[in-house]
């Protein structure tokens, strides 16, 4: 196992396993590796190189002090920003829920992207009502972080 071209850990063999664990080393969130294997014959050959590189995801992704942001468009359509709301050296999907009170998800459930935008519309929402937003970013190991925000009506 490689980190920028230096070694991690050194070849070992596993046998006649087709898999191992590998413990005691440290690696580090938002670093890639490069891992590679082979074979090795009872004459000893060795097989061409198969290698693999992959990034720790191990830091939850950090909320920051800013809210979702809710503009109501010209149009009676609700666009919601939320691209400074999280912050991650790791890409990050979002969940994003949109309800009439707190926990609910009655106008829009579970809405998966990896945008940071989205726009409701089809007469789903009105200018003279509350939505209560709830926004989820995971990262690729799953670890998220969740906030809320309310988009109050226009007067």
């Amino acid at each position: 196992m490689e980190n920028n071209n230096a070694s991690v850990i050194d070849w070992f063999s596993v046998g006649h396993h087709t898999r191992a664990i590998i413990s005691g080393i440290a690696l580090q969130s938002g670093r890639q590796y490069k891992l590679a294997v082979r074979a090795v014959n009872y004459g000893g050959l060795t097989s061409h190189t198969a290698a693999l590189n992959f990034t720790v995801a191990s830091d939850y992704p950090t909320a920051t002090s800013v809210s979702v942001v809710g503009i109501w468009t010209t149009d009676g359509h609700l666009r919601l920003d939320w691209g400074h709301v999280f912050q991650s050296n790791d890409s990050l999907i979002y969940e994003l829920t949109v309800g009439t009170h707190a926990g609910s998800g009655n106008v829009l459930q579970w809405f998966e992207t990896t945008a940071t935008k989205h726009v409701i519309g089809d007469n789903r929402v009105s200018r003279f009502i509350d939505y209560h937003v709830t926004v989820t970013a995971i990262n690729a190991a799953g670890l998220h972080t969740t906030v809320t925000s309310i988009i109050y009506a226009q007067p």
